[in-house]
């Protein structure tokens, strides 16, 4: 086990202190262009917002951070993407909803809010351009503990979010 944790905190280390192409210690974070909410039910995804609530504002500051090149990546936690043929079909399934066309995804990360699990961001490598923002931790779902589950169910995380209207595209636009 030590073996593996030594392994994802050098990693991590890579991947947050390697000079970018500019020379900057920082990896300049940006969203992809295109980049909106969808709702697609047959996976329950989901990543609209209910209202200009808290976790909106939330989401808002965080954006602003990583438009100005000022996100903390030391709030953050890196999580391995276990690309099984099922997790490669969902995450090509929304990308295609999202941005309307197929496109291979080789040098993806995935990193969460440390304060704030269910925030995640799916990025390129290659690029550092955010292709999906996953607000409610539906794009690779995971048991949860809060709701006392034991085994993964996306679905009662989906019905919870289904009918949220506001898109990401309508926060980033207006930042």
């Amino acid at each position: 086990m030590n073996i593996l944790k030594n392994r994802l905190a050098n990693k991590r280390k890579n991947i947050y202190e390697r000079n970018n192409i500019y020379g900057d210690k920082d990896i300049k974070l940006t969203f992809k262009k295109g980049i909106k909410s969808v709702d697609i039910p047959n996976i329950f995804f989901d990543n609209y917002f209910q209202g200009k609530n808290s976790y909106c504002k939330f989401f808002k500051s965080e954006c602003k951070r990583i438009i100005n090149g000022n996100i903390d990546f030391e709030s953050y936690n890196l999580k391995g993407l276990n690309r099984t043929k099922k997790i490669e079909e969902r995450i090509n399934k929304i990308f295609l909803e999202t941005y309307g066309y197929s496109y291979e995804l080789p040098y993806l990360h995935r990193i969460s809010k440390k304060d704030n699990e269910r925030f995640q961001i799916l990025y390129t490598n290659k690029e550092n351009e955010i292709i999906i923002v996953d607000l409610y931790h539906l794009l690779i779902p995971a048991k949860d503990y809060e709701h006392k589950e034991t085994i993964k169910n996306p679905q009662i995380h989906y019905e919870e979010v289904k009918d949220y209207t506001i898109g990401l595209e309508e926060i980033i636009c207006n930042l």
